[in-house]
């Protein structure tokens, strides 16, 4: 995988979609994935123009992209997951996180919710932790966390998982 930091501070969409396309061997550059996804200053991209970018970009493979919210789920279903996508089809899923709730955030932002997105790269089963890639370069980088961490950071529409 590719790793990429966000060249603005409203890029994460644009720079956690370059890393999970490397893995399909897929080359876009951030700047244009952020015109792909009408990512604009302030607030970013919206997860519908995330997916829509991601997925025209997917065309042509036998991979689609889908989302499913974490509401009830538990640490089970993000292992799994997380597992399937990055262990067996060897992807690296797109997460949507809530900014503030991660771990090396705590304490830091306002008070208000800043939406995020970062990228599952690895996993250990046994320890019930995952790898990411947060593209915020104050502040991220790679981080191993709990499932269950991961899981109180989780915006409703939770994880962007590969299927084939």
């Amino acid at each position: 995988m590719t790793k990429e930091y966000q060249a603005t501070s409203y890029n994460c969409a644009p720079a956690a979609g370059v890393m999970s396309l490397s893995t399909f061997h897929i080359k876009v550059r951030q700047s244009a994935l952020a015109r792909t996804m009408k990512t604009r200053y302030p607030k970013g991209t919206t997860g519908d123009n995330a997916m829509t970018a991601l997925t025209r970009y997917l065309r042509g493979t036998p991979y689609s992209l889908t989302f499913d919210g974490w509401s009830g789920s538990g640490t089970g279903f993000i292992m799994k997951e997380v597992s399937y996508d990055v262990g067996v089809l060897r992807r690296a899923p797109l997460v949507a996180v809530w900014w503030e709730r991660l771990p090396w955030n705590k304490g830091l932002g306002s008070r208000r919710k800043i939406g995020h997105l970062i990228v599952a790269y690895g996993y250990d089963q046994k320890k019930g932790t995952i790898t990411v890639f947060d593209p915020w370069r104050p502040t991220g980088g790679t981080h191993t966390l709990g499932a269950a961490a991961l899981l109180k950071a989780l915006q409703p529409s939770g994880l962007y998982y590969i299927y084939t």
